[in-house]
């Protein structure tokens, strides 16, 4: 596939930040990923991947459109085009993440049959150089116990959670390949439970909550000893990609987190009819 064509596309999206060009050589290795462009007079002029995550779970990401084709019915042709992909891979559910002002994509999915499972916020606080006593590492020999604790008490980002900016139900091996890392432990007794993911940002490496589950009642602790964790480990700031639930920004603030408004995000879902509509988080 033409990569020149790619980047050339995506060049100028967000003032030149667009991720696309940091992991477009591993799309291309994925052998579970599948990738559509749409070309015009021999140019790309708009793409879109369908990613696989766990058994039966699928991400649709990347839908780019080159800005001077933009209205001519692109993005939603490649977007329904991989649709048609999830559902030939006999997919249960295929889920996607936009930001709060995109409205197009926003249209495209309620016209398209899925629910939105809510927002997401990108929220950090700096590190919080005190000891922390109530997190003991999770070994591989524990996942079998942390997965009963996650069906227990569900993780608080909607019952998902974080596979490096996409969002999926936790799996035995997100939770291995954490153990396994050093980026898994257990909170306060093993009533809680933390996994995290390293992102780049122009080579400089933080940290981000992947997995968290706690009491409701005591998610801003958790969140204090998260900050204290990640001054352990060396980390300038803790991240999080939290629920926006109306109850949620007065915890936030209470750990020294903050809502940038302008790094809001909606979850959006699709299920098949055989697997039903309504996630399971939001049925209690």
């Amino acid at each position: 596939m033409d990569k020149t064509g790619v980047l050339e596309l995506v060049a100028n999206i967000w003032d030149g930040h667009d991720y696309i060009p940091y992991v477009w050589d591993d799309w291309m290795a994925d052998p579970a990923g599948q990738m559509v462009v749409a070309e015009y007079l021999g140019k790309i002029v708009g793409l879109c991947r369908l990613t696989w995550l766990t058994d039966g779970e699928w991400w649709l990401e990347g839908l780019r459109v080159h800005p001077e084709f933009g209205g001519r019915g692109f993005g939603a042709h490649l977007f329904e085009h991989c649709l048609r992909l999830w559902e030939q891979q006999a997919g249960r559910i295929v889920r996607l993440m936009t930001s709060h002002k995109n409205v197009v994509v926003h249209h495209l999915c309620d016209r398209l049959g899925f629910h939105k499972i809510g927002g997401l916020a990108f929220v950090g606080a700096p590190v919080l150089d005190e000891p922390v006593n109530s997190l003991e590492p999770l070994s591989a020999e524990d996942v079998s116990a942390a997965l009963e604790l996650l069906q227990q008490n569900p993780p608080l980002a909607y019952g998902l959670v974080d596979y490096c900016w996409k969002f999926g139900a936790p799996s035995a091996d997100l939770l291995m390949h954490s153990a396994a890392d050093g980026h898994a432990w257990w909170w306060r007794g093993r009533t809680g439970l933390a996994t995290i993911w390293e992102d780049d940002d122009d080579g400089e490496k933080y940290p981000l909550l992947q997995t968290i589950s706690c009491p409701a009642d005591a998610l801003s602790d958790y969140l204090l000893d998260y900050r204290r964790l990640m001054a352990r480990l060396g980390y300038p700031k803790g991240h999080w990609m939290a629920p926006l639930r109306p109850e949620m920004e007065p915890t936030l603030a209470a750990a020294g987190f903050s809502v940038d408004p302008d790094e809001i995000v909606y979850c959006y879902e699709k299920r098949s009819p055989v697997y039903g509509i309504i996630p399971p988080a939001e049925k209690a």
